[in-house]
């Protein structure tokens, strides 16, 4: 989760709960604003997909360019990115 917010992060936590016990390997790495730390959880985890909630207002936004700037600076290719909004 990104953002400013003090949004709570129980969602995100039983979604990834929920998928485990689907089968599908996930991993809640928790709140993070830097891109740079998402980027390198993604390449860490040889993640398919990122999920990134933006808490509250647009603020964390830029955290989504910048992740698509890392990722590209980086090389990882491949990766899907999903991103919604939570308030």
């Amino acid at each position: 989760m990104v953002g400013d917010d003090k949004t709570s992060d129980k969602g995100a936590k039983a979604l990834t709960g929920s998928l485990g016990d689907c089968g599908i390997d996930a991993v809640y790495v928790g709140r993070m604003n830097s891109a740079s730390r998402i980027a390198a959880s993604v390449a860490g985890e040889r993640a398919e997909a990122v999920e990134v909630c933006v808490a509250g207002d647009s603020s964390g936004m830029p955290v989504v360019r910048d992740l698509l700037r890392e990722l590209k600076r980086d090389g990882t290719t491949g990766v899907s990115i999903v991103v919604h909004r939570v308030q």
